[in-house]
């Protein structure tokens, strides 16, 4: 088992709340484990629409998506990715980087998940 594995199961075994690997976004969209694309609704397609910004009273129209090879291989219900697709923003990956603690459980788990589809050891994407 490798080190940074024997040191998240210390933890979870300590109860620690947060034992998520930092990952490396952007080596994970380097080697298309991610994705990162204008915001859509992954559903349908469209691209989400601009909304105020409450500090500064401007219209925001910056949000992404994160898209995992494992959304790709496995989209269920999410038949807009091929749009999204389309309209990738690699530009954003550094906002990706920084708020990958907000990542939910799911989303972080399918970096995992994609990781390993892409014949990838995890400890390879972890800073």
């Amino acid at each position: 088992m490798e080190l940074h594995e024997n040191i998240k199961r210390i933890q979870e075994m300590m109860g620690v709340k947060d034992s998520r690997y930092n990952f490396d976004f952007q080596k994970l969209l380097n080697n298309g484990v991610i994705y990162i694309t204008q915001g859509h609704d992954l559903k349908t397609g469209e691209r989400i629409k601009p909304v105020l910004d409450p500090e500064t009273s401007e219209m925001f129209d910056d949000s992404t998506n994160l898209i995992t090879l494992h959304n790709i291989i496995n989209p269920k219900n999410q038949d807009g990715i091929p749009e999204a697709m389309k309209h990738q923003r690699p530009d954003k990956v550094d906002y990706w980087q920084r708020t990958q603690e907000e990542l939910t459980d799911n989303k972080y788990n399918q970096i995992i998940k994609s990781i390993k589809m892409n014949g990838d050891d995890v400890n390879e994407y972890i800073i």
